[in-house]
């Protein structure tokens, strides 16, 4: 059973790959896709160096205002600062596209991506002070090191390899991006995502999107290598900050992008209200409400049943390694090799939609949550099997009750991701299935009061997904413990 359900697991996850690898469409080469690799390469370069100068400079600030405001304060502060990152990305360009529309082109495809991943890289900088920096950094105060000097002499050196695996995971995330290069980019500044999209939607060309997509999944490949040598992450101790470690000045640089993201939130949602119920959208914005409702509920069940079976099978050694590496296919490749399995459209659409959603979003999920909550059960699992529990009993009596609530809490989360999508839906869908789509639309028309009073219809839709998650898992852990 085991064996079984592992190469279910197997199979979805790499699905992608393996169609368009058995699809027999023969690629199509031309000199465009060397350009615009070069492109995309140099681009998520400078925006994971970019994010991580940022992040750096943020987490001092997160550090200093954790002394100055108190620990509790500054938990929130940093909770703030990761906002950008657990809010879907069409928030963060409706924001971009009202407040920095001089950002274009490949200069704000960098700042942009920049923006997007500070607080995550400042936050997890911060984690790394506390538990790999801050007993050193408090000698060195007392006996007298600046600042430039320590961080240049004993902080950069410690944190070497963790701020390789950081900027490895952020190239990762800025090269194989279609969001941010589909809206800010403009003819100018076509990623491999962009050209792959184009491609398909504009061309219907399929040889030379396979082409393109060839080459990126053997860069998705190459990060998978280059993430599965990250280090062991280590636990904070709570302890108090010190001075080489903290900068007030680098707490803007930690919250700037969410306070961004907040002032778009509010930037006069109820004018938006007013020409939206001026005007002839009601009808095209229920369907696609609801159609982002189902696809939202469907997508979070999916994942969390996904994650429940590689529960089941409890990951170790090679193949938990394997999962903490794996970098799953592109949104674009992932919606294309979708296309080429399954054409039909209708109601079809929104079932690729799910799939693909799920297929991206899971070994994210996995890397970020799932494999703390796998690993800390791991001795409870251990001495079952000695006492000669079965797998099934151990799994059903020990593991599924203790895991239903953060299964429910990952369910939530992708289904709040579901609701703001609009890239990969737009790879698969032959015209605007959701809300988020919408938005995209309205923004692309300039439209920003419209999208912006959408956008809070999308936020109350995921937070009704998202609760109905944890209530679903709260109440089945109960009944399972009991």
């Amino acid at each position: 059973m085991k064996q079984f359900i592992t190469v279910i697991i197997a199979a979805f996850l790499l699905a992608p790959a393996l169609i368009l690898l058995t699809s027999g469409v023969t690629p199509a080469w031309s000199p465009e896709i060397g350009e615009v690799f070069v492109f995309t390469f140099a681009q998520a370069l400078a925006s994971s160096l970019l994010a991580l100068v940022l992040g750096l400079l943020g987490a001092y600030g997160l550090e200093a205002a954790s002394h100055r405001f108190g620990r509790q304060n500054g938990k929130l502060l940093e909770a703030l600062a990761l906002l950008p990152n657990v809010a879907p990305v069409l928030l963060f360009l409706l924001a971009t596209l009202k407040f920095l529309p001089g950002l274009r082109g490949l200069t704000g495809i960098i700042v942009v991506h920049a923006l997007l991943n500070t607080g995550l890289v400042a936050a997890t900088l911060l984690r790394l002070f506390r538990a790999k920096v801050s007993d050193l950094a408090d000698l060195a105060y007392v006996e007298g090191a600046s600042r430039r000097r320590f961080l240049s002499k004993v902080t950069l050196p410690v944190l070497a390899a963790d701020l390789r695996v950081i900027f490895v995971f952020v190239f990762a995330i800025c090269f194989s991006s279609l969001a941010v290069p589909l809206v800010i980019g403009g003819s100018q500044a076509t990623t491999l995502e962009v050209l792959i999209w184009q491609t398909l939607r504009m061309d219907g060309d399929f040889s030379r999107a396979f082409a393109i997509a060839l080459v990126q999944i053997a860069a998705v490949l190459t990060l998978t290598l280059l993430l599965r040598s990250q280090t062991s992450a280590t636990t904070p101790r709570a302890r108090s900050a010190t001075p080489l470690l903290s900068v007030m000045w680098g707490l803007p640089v930690a919250i700037g992008p969410a306070v961004l993201l907040i002032l778009s939130l509010l930037d006069r949602p109820w004018v938006g209200a007013t020409l939206f119920f001026g005007s002839a959208l009601s009808g095209d914005v229920l369907r696609a409400f609801f159609g982002s409702f189902s696809v939202a509920l469907s997508t979070g069940t999916l994942t969390a049943t996904l994650l429940m079976l590689i529960a089941y099978v409890e990951p170790q050694g090679l193949l938990r390694r394997s999962l903490l590496g794996y970098v799953a296919p592109s949104s674009v490749i992932t919606g294309f090799a979708l296309l080429i399995a399954w054409r039909t459209l209708g109601w079809a659409s929104y079932v690729k939609i799910v799939l693909a959603l799920t297929m991206v979003g899971v070994p994210s999920f996995y890397r970020l949550y799932w494999d703390a909550s796998l690993s800390n059960l791991r001795a409870q699992r251990s001495v079952a099997f000695t006492m000669g529990a079965s797998r099934a009993l151990t799994f059903w009596k020990i593991v599924f009750p203790q895991l239903m609530r953060p299964a429910a809490f990952i369910a939530g989360l992708a289904s709040l991701w579901a609701w703001g999508d609009f890239a990969l839906s737009r790879t698969i869908a032959e015209r605007d299935l959701t809300l988020g789509m919408m938005i995209q639309s309205l923004m692309g028309a300039y439209r920003f009061e419209i999208a912006t009073f959408l956008v809070w219809i999308l936020l109350l839709g995921g937070a009704a997904t998202f609760f109905i998650f944890e209530g679903v898992g709260r109440v089945v852990g109960q009944k399972s413990q009991s």
